[in-house]
């Protein structure tokens, strides 16, 4: 976590009419811990979400490297984050939780505050995908189909197949589904690759 916290971004991002302009800018992440959480964050402007979702899948795979499964949520909007009081209140907080309870999955989603404007985009697709079989049934919170597609980073920094990665990891019978969803999103990454520039469509 330490090793994400402020780093220098030059990257490409979408602008919105389909075309990619360069953003050069500091990205600074505030961290916080308590039981079995962590908790990242960082000031919200539109050409810093794509590095912050960038820094979440990279955290996301060192986490899977170490042999920590890790579910996480997204949300965006107002929160009051007080480290040194170590007080955490707000919408996003609250959305993030709800998106990160409401997986049976290894994987990243985004939630519902994702919806509401000015936070519907435009969003990096290189970064993204359309997927909904990661939702709980039995929840009522309902995911927006917003996910990032971490698989698609483990494929081009990294040279272990990351099945075999968490196979490994799969060894309580009362969570073999988590993994088997994983997996499955594993293959849907694989097979879009690269969907903006093939003519396909994502739908949620």
């Amino acid at each position: 976590v330490d090793k994400q916290t402020g780093s220098m971004v030059i990257r490409s991002v979408p602008v919105g009419d389909g075309t990619f302009h360069p953003a050069v800018g500091w990205l600074e992440v505030e961290k916080g811990y308590f039981s079995d959480t962590f908790l990242l964050w960082a000031d919200y402007e539109v050409f810093r979400l794509p590095a912050f979702m960038q820094m979440c899948i990279d955290l996301f795979c060192y986490g899977l490297e170490l042999g920590i499964p890790l579910r996480v949520g997204l949300g965006v909007g107002d929160a009051h984050m007080d480290k040194k009081n170590n007080i955490y209140l707000g919408p996003a907080l609250i959305d993030a939780a709800e998106a990160e309870n409401s997986q049976r999955w290894l994987g990243i989603s985004c939630g519902t505050s994702f919806n509401q404007i000015p936070f519907t985009g435009p969003f990096d697709p290189r970064l993204m995908l359309a997927y909904r079989k990661q939702q709980k049934p039995e929840t009522n919170y309902k995911l927006p189909g917003l996910v990032l597609d971490w698989p698609r980073r483990w494929r081009e920094t990294r040279n272990t197949d990351v099945t075999a990665t968490l196979n490994a990891m799969n060894i309580e019978p009362s969570s073999e589904d988590i993994y088997i969803c994983a997996n499955e999103f594993v293959d849907f990454s694989l097979k879009s690759h690269d969907w903006f520039l093939k003519g396909m469509k994502m739908k949620i």
